[in-house]
């Protein structure tokens, strides 16, 4: 039997071995961008992309998650090390100029949404058909416009 005595990496491009929910499994595909932060150099923030998702599940004690590869081609000026630890923020769905409300300023009336508005010095609740959420910040698609004031609960 032969004796490893070398082990060469090629540090031009790493990759990273993520945990994905599986709720959320279903939205992550192979060439989305990914977002990758480290614990080890809090200011870096690099760039990857989703190489790979495993189809067999990993199951722990209540959790079911797949295995996704996050391939990093490019580390810049970091020295990245073998089994550093990462943060990873797969982007499912990226929009610009939309119109956000804090989240909790919209509620539910059975499978519809709302907002309080104020015209007039007058509140009013008014039906509205939301999109994304995210750091409880919710996208308005309908029902609303820009300018327009919104009660927020607390």
């Amino acid at each position: 039997a032969g004796i490893v005595i070398v082990q060469v990496i090629d540090t031009a491009e790493f990759e990273v071995k993520a945990t994905v929910d599986e709720l959320d499994v279903n939205q992550v595909t192979v060439g989305q961008a990914v977002q990758v932060s480290l614990d080890a150099i809090p200011e870096a923030r690099l760039q990857g992309t989703v190489k790979s998702i495993s189809p067999m599940a990993q199951t722990k004690p209540g959790v079911i998650s797949y295995e996704a590869v996050i391939s990093l081609p490019d580390p810049g000026r970091y020295a990245l090390k073998d089994g550093m630890t990462t943060s990873n923020e797969i982007v499912v769905a990226n929009r610009r100029s939309v119109l956000l409300v804090p989240s909790k300023a919209v509620s539910q009336n059975g499978s519809e949404d709302f907002v309080t508005v104020v015209v007039d010095g007058r509140t009013q609740e008014r039906a509205v058909r939301t999109g994304l959420s995210q750091d409880g910040q919710t996208e308005i698609l309908e029902g609303l416009s820009q300018g327009e004031k919104v009660l927020v609960a607390e």
